[in-house]
């Protein structure tokens, strides 16, 4: 399965939880196989809430105001493209660095937003995230929640030695607001992420500076 494809399907199976409820409230687990689009496009280990921490991540976002307010573009330090949208179920972006494409990319941005029935938690969508992943790889996935409360969680993976899939590192950022289910990530073609830019990509995720990607 081809990256593109491959992280479609993986999204597929939240948007068909967000109607998984009965009436009495019992939830399904789907397989999003079954539904993903055959040629579709582009569907920290450690937590720290320290006040150091979130100070070092305040400052990184201090030193990065400026360029930011002149490009909204501009986020984690970096210039970002769109490089694929999707509105008909709800709303699926995808952001490659300025120069890159959503074929050939190193660091990708997915902001997916879609509508969810009350009676599905955080956490519903969390572990139906993890189930569909770990059914689609065969590499070796290590896969750790950072965060998880009534109405957000944050997560972190890593994946090596998949035989269709390259190494990357995600962080992704799950949040329950007005009846809807937003889903931001950042993801990373590498093997190990350095703790500095899981920290900075945290603070990006959990809060409002991806918004100014959705135009």
């Amino acid at each position: 399965m081809k990256d593109k494809v491959w992280r479609v399907f993986l999204l597929t199976s939240l948007i068909l939880l967000g109607s998984a409820c009965t009436d009495n409230g019992t939830k399904e687990v789907y397989d999003a196989q079954e539904w993903a689009p055959e040629d579709n496009t582009n569907i920290a280990k450690e937590k720290s809430d320290s006040k150091e921490n979130t100070v070092q991540a305040l400052n990184v976002n201090k030193e990065q105001d400026s360029k930011s307010h002149l490009n909204p573009n501009f986020i984690g330090g970096k210039e970002w493209d769109l490089g694929f949208s999707d509105n008909s179920n709800g709303l699926f972006l995808e952001y490659v660095l300025k120069g890159e494409s959503i074929e050939d990319w190193s660091e990708l941005i997915t902001i997916q937003k879609f509508s969810s029935n009350d009676n599905v938690q955080v956490e519903d969508y969390l572990n139906q995230f993890k189930i569909s992943l770990q059914k689609s790889i065969n590499g070796k996935l290590d896969f750790q929640v950072l965060k998880k409360e009534t109405n957000d969680a944050l997560y972190e993976f890593q994946l090596v030695d998949d035989k269709n899939q390259p190494d990357q590192y995600e962080l992704g950022y799950i949040l329950k607001k007005d009846s809807n289910i937003w889903f931001f990530h950042y993801a990373n073609k590498t093997r190990k992420m350095s703790d500095n830019n899981k920290k900075k990509w945290s603070t990006v995720l959990m809060s409002n500076q991806l918004m100014k990607l959705v135009k």
